[in-house]
């Protein structure tokens, strides 16, 4: 979440269940779980591409407003009392 609210790019493992608001390419950039080569290569990626680094990080500042610590605490109470 740090990362999102720095407008910093994301490089991380595709979730189990996916989320809608994770825009691989986007937002963030997606690999396979345990897969090690497919981590490097994307970090390499971001690392090499400045437009690429430059899209992520405004998707990450966009995404940031998702997952605020207000709206965390508010779905979670939402949630309870379903």
């Amino acid at each position: 979440m740090a990362c999102l609210a720095h407008g910093l790019p994301v490089v991380s493992t595709a979730p189990r269940i996916p989320l809608p608001e994770l825009w691989d390419g986007e937002n963030v950039l997606l690999v396979p779980p345990d897969d090690p080569v497919a981590l490097s290569e994307a970090v390499a990626q971001v690392l090499s591409d400045a437009n690429l680094r430059a899209r992520l990080a405004a998707g990450a500042r966009e995404l940031s407003k998702l997952f605020t610590w207000e709206k965390i605490a508010r779905r979670t109470v939402e949630e309870a009392y379903r």
